[in-house]
């Protein structure tokens, strides 16, 4: 997951997950991974539901077929897929919920690339706010698109108030503040505000579910970043308020011509309902959506596209699953920034990003987003709801036992005394 801050190219991306995660689960744990896949519900309805997706794909005959590539792609998509739900399962059990120095690597690593990023994109490049979003210039020539920036940084920001709740330690606690009001400026200055409406509803979750002696302190970094930006203190050359009317101009970015474009091609029945497979191009012509139509921008508008009613039936399936596993994380052990994760996901992807489930497509964010909660969170509330039943076994064990001995032995024991006697 911290690859995805700093690698300069998707391909990167897919190669690191293939070298950590596939080979080593091909080679030493391929008994066990059917078997994690099967058991969990969360991978079981992912992995059935994206065969059923390519199946139907293959059967869409108005549609131009696939080429070889995109074929192999697709199947190599399968197993990237199972991957990111094996590999969180496999570690949880390793290390028995010792997830602190993972996610402590992935927000140091998206904490100096936000750093390194405002240096070299606002100091050594000079560029001039709000003119010019923030972006992190780590990862593509001429850096990241702004609204991955942003949401990359919301995700790792809201991650870190995580750490910040679970610090033992008065110097922890504020070590990771520190950390998110860092990625929190980075989503601001990125000026999405899809991000900024995803970092607020995934703070409300940290926030609602922590203790209440801390909950204004989870909430203050979302604040003191809200009010530096929205007042234009910081950095803006508009002055006062300035980035704040800059949000209100943009408008709907064109994405409501997207929409419309996209409703205009879902008329016959079987796009209605199987849509128009996985291969078929989300790019739409400029002359039906606009400039900005190279892909849906919302998770939920392209899963409807490319796979219709049944897709989005398999979507909010998964979501509503995903959401149930991470309550239990949270109802079960205290835990609750997997809960806080999957709904910064599911609202930052209202608006932006495409389909979900498609690691195969060098996508910078939606398995961040999205995959890497749902993962986590199963795999959690699977070997929570495991342990419970062993303690339960194990505190009646002692009844039973007991129970057995006091109507079996003592008979016996009464006639050695009887005899000795």
């Amino acid at each position: 997951m911290a690859g995805f801050f700093v690698f300069r190219y998707g391909e990167l991306q897919i190669a690191w997950l293939a070298v950590l995660g596939v080979v080593p689960l091909l080679v030493s744990y391929r008994k066990r991974v059917g078997h994690i896949l099967v058991s969990q519900p969360l991978p079981a309805v992912v992995l059935g539901g994206a065969v059923v997706m390519l199946v139907t794909s293959i059967l869409m005959l108005d549609d131009p077929l696939p080429d070889r590539w995109q074929v192999m792609a697709a199947l190599a998509n399968l197993v990237l897929l199972a991957a990111f739900f094996a590999i969180p399962t496999l570690a949880i059990a390793r290390r028995k919920f010792r997830l602190s120095r993972m996610l402590k690597t992935v927000v140091v690593v998206a904490a100096a690339a936000t750093l390194v990023s405002f240096i070299v994109h606002y100091g050594i490049r000079q560029a001039v706010f709000p003119i010019e979003r923030f972006k992190n210039v780590l990862v593509y020539s001429d850096g990241l698109n702004p609204v991955l920036t942003g949401l990359s940084c919301g995700f790792a920001g809201v991650l870190s108030l995580g750490l910040a709740r679970r610090a033992e330690t008065s110097a922890g606690f504020w070590v990771w503040w520190g950390t998110s009001v860092i990625l929190m400026a980075g989503v601001f200055y990125s000026a999405s505000r899809s991000a900024m409406i995803a970092t607020a509803a995934g703070t409300l979750v940290m926030v609602l579910t922590g203790p209440k002696y801390k909950r204004w302190l989870l909430a203050a970094p979302l604040v003191l970043v809200t009010m530096l930006y929205g007042t234009g203190l910081v950095g803006a050359s508009t002055g006062p308020l300035g980035p704040v009317v800059d949000l209100v101009k943009r408008g709907d970015s064109g994405r409501m011509a997207i929409y419309s474009a996209i409703s205009k091609r879902m008329v016959e029945p079987a796009h209605v309902f199987l849509g128009h497979g996985l291969w078929t191009p989300e790019s739409l012509p400029p002359e039906e959506a606009g400039s900005l139509a190279f892909h849906a921008h919302s998770m939920y508008a392209s899963t409807f596209y490319h796979s219709g009613l049944l897709g989005a039936v398999w979507l909010f399936a998964v979501l509503g699953l995903g959401l149930e596993r991470a309550w239990s994380v949270w109802w079960r052990s205290g835990d609750a920034v997997w809960l806080g994760l999957l709904a910064f996901g599911m609202v930052g992807l209202l608006c932006d990003g495409t389909m979900p489930f498609r690691v195969m497509t060098i996508t910078r964010i939606e398995p961040v987003l999205i995959l890497f909660p749902l993962a986590v969170s199963s795999a959690m509330a699977t070997t929570l709801e495991r342990n419970r039943r062993r303690e339960e076994y194990r505190q009646t064990m002692p009844m039973a036992v007991s129970s057995l001995v006091d109507e079996a032995v003592p008979v016996p024991v009464r006639v050695r005394l009887d005899q000795k006697g």
